[in-house]
């Protein structure tokens, strides 16, 4: 566009600048005589007065007439040589120079007057083109927020050609900012600074939301005349609000010039409102990140601590099922103890033969039945390696029901029993026992008064299923959705009432079966009962079979050594060691019987004694001893006789780990305690003798 131009300048000045606005197209007129000039602006409108301070003292006087004469006039005013005061910038001024003039800085002037008279924005110049591009991969990329922070108010400044710059966010302290980025002048005392709105040009701006070109010095603004000069002098201040996309302020982005031969343009202001829109997605993608961090921080302490509760809860579970049958297994016990303490103390006073027999009989079915309970308590308990093998599901649901029977007894509750006994899938015992006890004391629970529980097992090509109906009070239809979920109960709360729970039984019970490949089905009709069926699939996806029996090697269970006793000569030495007395007696008389000669140690130093001075043919070892590990004992001693035959001996059940392991690598078998005279012939090989 064409500009007007008036020049009251001095001769010195004249000739230059009137080729430099003429080279730019502009209509140029010079006077000598102020009056004239004045009265040119107000008949023509003059776009541009440019007056030379030594031609025309009092140049506050005349940059107010120049007001009057036209509104829109830009004044600019050229003082003599050297660096002007912030301070002497005549009041209406809108720029000011210094002499001796620089064309780049009157360009700028050029294009400042031209910016105002046309209110569209120019488009940025390649070099700004260049500089947003390069600030959209900084965001993209990984810095830290405050990096990138610096990166878009160090590119702003190369821009504007600015000479410092920041970006203040809102504190959280009412009216007050921060620095969060500064670059420039004294940027690392400023950064983290607070400041009040009432203290800075970015206050005013934080408090209107408006955004500000300031030009000229704070004194020439009647906004910031309260406020102290700022240290070293700004020449023009550029301030623009930092906003979310929903126009909330997050703080105040901004730039001052200090030398007095640069200014800030129109241009300048749209391109810093679009950093300041970079500035303000950063910003808020931080914080969001932030947040989110923080919330998964405490989502996941929480869930370790749900997840530590609920194991604590999972095994209460368990223990308070183990503990609702303690009466019935202690009254199983004390009539079994009664039985054999009874008949054995007779036996020892009347010394009649009758006796003796009847305590040998009582003591030997009661052991028998004691050794059972245990076996099937320990198996509950997940005392076995969490590993499936291929079971008598039939079986498995009567060990269950010897547990839970008195139970339902004393209730005065019907057991029916539908079985398969040639049903079989490979599950972990000690899971689906207590998932079956899950299911009785919920049926149990369910009942009120006299009723009854059926349970059957059957079988078809794909699956076994078992059963558990009820006559209980059943399942209300809107809790059918929710009875697997974790810690929901219809009971009362842990600690309290007839029937506690801790809503865990069939949560559990659901995560067991779906962990074996199976499912479970639910009918139930309220005031009629319920039926739950586990359904265990034959062959599920990843099996692995294991057995606690005698190694196999070449598709043959490895055989003992061969004893074929001979009349008036010992079939081979057996070696037991073992800390009990009684039991080293017990196999002590049963080898003897079958003609074996028989050495007992104590501790494992004098069995390891007796084994180099006797040879054994077969050594009995407990691996639980004195001071010392079995299996200690037994790797010495295999060290010394590889082909020496050895039986390890336990009655704790986390040492079949201990024992599976040593059979892999040459231990002849192993007896888990209690056992009796049967169990040892068998392991031998020697049938039913003697």
């Amino acid at each position: 566009m064409s500009l007007r131009v008036s020049l009251f300048l001095g001769d010195r000045l004249r000739e230059n600048t009137l080729d430099w606005f003429r080279e730019r197209n502009a209509k140029v007129e010079v006077f000598s005589c102020l009056e004239d000039c004045l009265d040119s602006a107000r008949k023509s409108g003059t776009d541009v007065v440019v007056i030379d301070e030594e031609s025309s003292p009092g140049g506050v006087g005349v940059g107010s007439a120049l007001r009057k004469a036209s509104k829109g006039v830009f004044i600019v005013f050229l003082t003599g040589p050297g660096t002007p005061p912030q301070d002497s910038v005549p009041e209406g001024a809108d720029a000011l120079l210094a002499f001796p003039i620089v064309q780049e800085e009157l360009d700028r002037i050029f294009s400042a007057a031209a910016e105002r008279l046309d209110p569209q924005m120019e488009r940025p110049g390649a070099p700004e083109i260049r500089e947003l591009w390069e600030i959209s991969k900084v965001i993209a990329s990984d810095l830290g927020t405050n990096a990138i922070l610096d990166r878009i108010v160090e590119s702003a400044i190369r821009v504007t050609l600015a000479d410092s710059g920041s970006i203040m966010l809102l504190s959280q302290e009412p009216d007050t900012l921060y620095v969060a980025a500064a670059q420039g002048r004294d940027a690392v005392n400023r950064r983290n600074k607070a400041v009040h709105f009432d203290q800075s040009v970015a206050g005013w701006v934080a408090r209107t939301g408006e955004p500000l070109l300031l030009q000229g010095g704070l004194r020439n603004d009647e906004r910031f005349r309260h406020l102290p000069p700022a240290r070293g002098g700004i020449r023009s201040s550029l301030c623009v609000p930092v906003k979310s996309p929903q126009r909330k302020l997050l703080g105040v982005l901004s730039l001052n010039v200090d030398d007095s031969l640069k200014y800030f343009t129109v241009k300048d202001l749209h391109l810093i409102t679009i950093y300041a829109s970079e500035a303000a997605a950063i910003i808020e993608s931080s914080r969001a990140f932030d947040e989110m961090q923080s919330a998964n921080d405490r989502l996941s302490k929480t869930n370790e601590k749900l997840k530590a509760i609920q194991a604590q809860l999972i095994e209460s579970s368990k223990m308070a099922a183990v503990g609702l049958l303690a009466s019935g297994i202690a009254h199983e016990f004390n009539n079994l103890l009664t039985g054999i303490l009874g008949m054995s103390q007779l036996a020892q006073h009347t010394k009649k033969e009758k006796h003796i027999w009847k305590a040998i009989e009582v003591s030997e079915t009661n052991s028998q039945k004691a050794k059972e309970i245990v076996k099937n308590l320990l198996k509950f308990s997940g005392r076995y390696k969490k590993v499936r093998e291929k079971t008598e599901i039939a079986a498995l649901v009567e060990e269950v029901l010897s547990l839970m029977g008195r139970e339902f007894d004393k209730e005065g509750i019907v057991m029916r029993k539908h079985f398969d006994p040639e049903a079989s899938a490979p599950v972990n015992r000690s899971e689906i026992q207590q998932v079956m006890l899950n299911l009785l004391i919920n049926a149990k629970q369910a009942i009120t008064g006299k009723g009854w529980v059926e349970i059957d097992v059957t079988q078809n090509r794909e699956s076994v299923e078992i059963s558990v109906k009820d006559s209980g009070c059943g399942i209300p239809e809107e809790n059918m959705p929710r009875i697997f979920e974790p810690f929901f109960s219809t009971k009362s709360v842990l600690g309290g009432g007839e029937n506690q729970g801790t809503g865990l039984g069939l949560s559990v019970s659901y995560g067991i079966i779906k962990g074996h490949g199976g499912e479970i089905r639910v009918e139930s009709t309220v005031g009629v009962g319920s039926r739950f069926t586990l359904v265990l699939p034959k062959n599920p996806r990843r099996t692995k079979y294991y057995t606690d029996s005698l190694p196999v090697q070449d598709g043959e269970r490895k055989r003992g050594p061969e004893v074929e006793p001979q009349p008036g000569a010992p079939v081979g030495t057996v070696l037991i060691v073992d800390d009990e007395w009684w039991i080293r007696e017990f196999l002590k008389d049963t080898f003897e019987e079958i003609g074996y000669k028989v050495h007992t140690a104590g501790s494992g130093q004098e069995g390891l004694d007796i084994v180099e001075q006797v040879k054994p043919s077969i050594v009995f070892l407990d691996l639980v001893l004195p001071g010392c590990k079995g299996e200690d004992i037994a790797t010495e001693m295999l060290a010394r006789h590889p082909k020496l035959p050895i039986v390890l001996m336990t009655g704790k059940f986390e040492s079949l780990e201990i024992i599976e392991k040593n059979l892999n690598r040459g231990i002849f078998g192993y007896l888990s305690k209690p056992f009796d005279v049967k169990d040892v012939y068998n392991l031998l090989n020697l049938g039913s003798r003697p």
